[in-house]
């Protein structure tokens, strides 16, 4: 009767301790068909970036599902509190107000109302969440597009303020000089008065053209004589440096004698060459076939000695795990022996039952599945240290390190586990012959009880901390420095490719020994060319030398004079009459394309200047005005700063252009403490119905003691024991939130003496009820309590439910419980702290008042009506 209560309380304020700091867990499935839209040539897709976006937002378990049907399906099924869908179209339809048709993007969302009653609102904070992501991203966008756009429009201004003032400049001086432009538009009107007498020239200069093609004949005559001169030069200093080599020449046919006879020579050589290439090509070809075989053992070297560094660094970094792991594999020994204690008690015990009276198949049957467990255990228990040993063993011969102590250790303990393996199936043998055999069964369980203390005691000696850094010295400063450098000389080796080698030289070797057997076959064709041209040179050597001095004579003597001429007579034909055609006809045909063009610019310009000029004249007088106006009330360059903006500053404040700045009064850490009022006082009612259901509000009393005490006084009797009760249940319950849950209280002594105060006030009210109405009392308190429940405003605000909760609120006794405590747990205001203390008062008074009045008329009436229903048999 003290502590459930709490209980009631504990639970309740415990399971609501943070349940919104949780929704990271709520799986809400999200599906994108959006398929973007493309906008001046860029691809945006919106629903792309709030996928990714949505990855980075934990406040929801957003669950990124692969089509529309697995969403709805999930949603149906309840695998998904929530769905939400993109469509298609909706990044087409967000930027659609670009091209003037505006289409609201839409969202569908979907969820399983079934589910629990807070289904919708979590759709509706996903639905939020993720609208407030694309509203967010729209308008920041948006903001930073047209401030980016100002401050380029504002930068450009300042890059081009010369130009801008210039033009500001020319524009005040075409104004100044309008009188002088008015000159010039009369002599455009005097232009369109002399156009017929331009056009009779015309035509007498379009008629020269006809006498073209005989010049070009003659200047081409000239072109192609004087385009070989150049070549003729060189002729001539050839000529002249062949002159001087005669000598040497006339020695060519000796010489070629000569050459022919080392030709016998050259052979012998090529073939000894073509041989030894041959040979070194055998030795490579040996060589490739071992390259497979030397780089696989390479490449199976280098990865075993990679994996083995690897896996040393990886089970260094898992050292502090392994440690965790052999401090817990202690506990789990720890907890065999403790766990193997009590069932040892127990079977202890039960064969002293067996002792006294005959087993019953039931009796039998538990002492057999008790028997099974402690086998069981013992056997994983064997398992566990097994391993351990091995462990040991195998790290102590790789490393060479010494784990005999710890190894020792273990074996003692393996050897009391196969003890204890031996005597549980002395024990199972025996349970078969109980009770004639008990004795034995007792004296075994007795002897497995000592084993078990012997296990404990050599289990408490084991040293985990010192085989720990015994593990991670051998790791750390033996096995990975040797690991490590081997790696490094094969990864060296590793990097000479010989397959590369060995196959570049022997395309080397092949080339050469082509070329040396081509030389070998052409060498005989080669002797035989080199004799016919010895034999040419021979007979005619001396006409040879006689041309070349005539031709070297005239060279010398006319050719200077003869180039001179060709020069001057080409000149003109090569340079000036080409081009004085080429710009002529251009003239003619640019005149014939411009002459329509040229009427009707003229006809244009004497439209212009009889019908348009007045108004451009005007034009440039106010545009002159307005500049100086303009520059006088808004000058260039504040119009320049006025558009020069910061384009994130001005993006990030129209996305957010107000702050929201939060001041909490009273402020509570989690939920559970802000929810504690509420269950503290409906701990406290639950409390005092469950004692004025089990307990008695009648006194029993002797019939001299029946003489003696007036009802009255054993009414007041009996609620100081209901209040004792109630001030038990009271201090429970506040201590339990103040020590056990740590439950945030601003005023830990206000929250403790308001808790008494009210439960005691809980109590009076429900002991007067049951003592004046009995039963009928219990199911009025019981009312009181659904009542307090939906319409005491403890979990909700009262405005938001019906006007039926609103009028009650304000005279249950539970609102001012509940409003009483949350003033001890987030800062007491005085003037609504008196309010509820007031009022509570008043309450326990009415209650105890009307009590001492009517116990005594009622108390009669109320044993024969419970005498009544308790001879229903159906009420206790």
């Amino acid at each position: 009767m003290l502590i459930l209560p709490s209980l009631y309380a504990w639970f309740n304020i415990k399971a609501l301790w943070d349940p919104y700091g949780n929704t990271g867990d709520l799986p809400i499935a999200v599906y994108s068909a959006d398929a973007g839209v493309n906008l001046e040539g860029k691809k945006i897709d919106i629903g792309q970036m709030v996928s990714e976006q949505l990855h980075q937002n934990h406040q929801l378990g957003w669950t990124f599902v692969k089509s529309k049907d697995v969403l709805e399906d999930g949603v149906r099924s309840g695998k998904y509190y929530a769905g939400i869908y993109l469509p298609k179209n909706f990044s087409k339809d967000l930027v659609s107000f670009i091209g003037g048709t505006i289409e609201k993007p839409e969202i569908e969302c979907f969820y399983n109302a079934k589910i629990n009653a807070i289904a919708p609102k979590i759709t509706d904070k996903g639905a939020s969440t993720l609208q407030s992501e694309i509203t967010d991203n729209f308008i920041a966008t948006s903001s930073q597009i047209l401030a980016e756009t100002m401050n380029k429009a504002g930068v450009s201004l300042e890059t081009n303020y010369g130009e801008i003032e210039h033009l500001s400049q020319l524009l005040m001086k075409t104004n100044d000089n309008l009188a002088q432009m008015d000159a010039y538009v009369n002599q455009l009107k005097d232009l369109q008065q002399k156009l017929p007498e331009i056009k009779e020239k015309y035509a007498l200069a379009q008629k020269v053209p006809d006498y073209y093609p005989e010049i070009n004949r003659l200047a081409d005559k000239l072109i192609a004589v004087n385009q070989h001169t150049n070549q003729l030069d060189q002729v001539g200093q050839t000529l002249l440096k062949v002159q001087k080599q005669l000598p040497a020449i006339q020695q060519v046919p000796n010489r070629l004698d000569q050459l022919n006879q080392d030709f016998s020579k050259v052979q012998p050589i090529l073939t000894k060459s073509i041989k030894e290439a041959k040979g070194a090509i055998s030795i490579v070809s040996q060589v490739q076939g071992l390259v497979p075989t030397i780089q696989d053992f390479n490449d199976k070297s280098n990865q075993l000695l990679t994996d083995s560094v690897t896996g040393v660094e990886k089970f260094q970094e898992a050292l502090p795990s392994i440690e965790n792991s052999l401090n817990l594999q202690l506990q789990t020994l720890l907890l065999f022996s403790q766990t193997m204690s009590s069932f040892l008690d127990q079977l202890s015990q039960d064969l002293q039952v067996v002792d006294q009276a005959q087993l019953t198949p039931e009796q039998r049957q538990q002492l057999q599945m008790l028997v099974t467990k402690i086998d069981e255990r013992v056997n994983q228990t064997k398992q566990t240290i097994e391993k351990q040993i091995q462990y040991l063993e195998v790290l102590g011969k790789i490393t060479g390190k010494d784990f005999s102590k710890s190894i020792s250790q273990l074996n003692q303990l393996l050897a009391k586990i196969t003890q204890m393996q031996e005597k549980a199936g002395q024990i199972n043998g025996v349970l078969a012959n109980l009770p004639n055999q008990l004795t034995t069964a007792q004296k075994l369980v007795s002897q497995l009880q000592g084993i078990n203390n012997d296990f404990n005691r050599i289990l408490q000696g084991v040293d985990l901390t010192g085989l720990s850094s015994q593990i991670n010295d051998t790791l750390s400063n033996q096995l990975l420095p040797i690991l490590k450098d081997s790696q490094k000389v094969l990864g060296e080796v590793s990097q000479i490719d010989l397959k590369d080698l060995l196959d570049n030289t022997n395309r080397v070797l092949n080339q050469g020994i082509q070329i040396l057997e081509t030389v070998s076959t052409d060498l005989p064709s080669y002797q035989q060319k080199l004799q016919a041209a010895n034999q040419l040179a021979k007979s005619h050597m001396g006409e040879f030398t006689n041309g070349v001095n005539q031709a070297v004579q005239f060279y010398q003597n006319d050719w200077p004079q003869t180039k001179q001429k060709l020069a001057q007579a080409s000149q003109f034909a090569q340079q000036d009459l080409p081009v004085i055609e080429r710009d002529y006809r251009q003239a003619l045909k640019q005149i014939d394309a411009k002459m329509p063009e040229l009427d009707q610019t003229i006809q244009q310009v004497n439209t212009f200047i009889n019908q348009d000029w007045p108004v451009v004249r005007t034009a440039i007088q106010k545009s002159a005005q307005a500049l100086q106006v303009g520059e006088t009330k808004l000058p260039l360059d504040e119009l320049i700063e006025l558009l020069k903006v910061n384009a994130q500053k001005e993006a990030d404040f129209f996305k957010e252009p107000v702050k929201l700045k939060t001041t909490a009064f009273y402020p509570i850490k989690n939920n559970g403490s802000a929810s504690a009022p509420f269950y503290t006082a409906l701990c406290l009612w639950v409390g005092s119905l469950l004692l004025s259901s089990l307990a008695s509000t009648s006194v029993y009393l002797n019939e001299r003691q029946k003489g003696k005490y007036t009802l009255r006084e054993q009414f007041f009797a009996r609620m100081l024991s209901f209040l004792t009760i109630g001030l038990g249940q009271s201090l429970i319950v506040v201590l339990g939130n103040l020590y056990l849950l740590k439950v945030s209280v601003t005023n830990p002594g206000w929250y403790i003496a308001f808790t008494v105060f009210i439960g005691l006030t809980f109590m009076s009210i429900i002991y007067v009820l049951v003592s004046l109405f009995g039963n009928v009392g219990k199911g009025l308190g019981i009312i009181l309590l659904v009542l307090s429940i939906s319409g005491g405003g403890g979990n909700y605000p009262i405005q938001v439910s019906g006007a039926f909760f609103r009028w009650i609120n304000p005279w249950l006794p539970f609102t001012y419980a509940v409003n009483l405590l949350r003033e001890a747990t987030g800062g007491i205001y005085l003037r609504n702290m008196w309010v509820d203390i007031i009022f509570l008062i008043c309450a326990g008074l009415l209650f105890i008042i009307f009590g001492t009045i009517f116990f005594p008329t009622n108390d009669a009436m109320v044993k024969k009506f419970n005498h009544r229903t308790k001879n229903s048999h159906f009420f206790h």
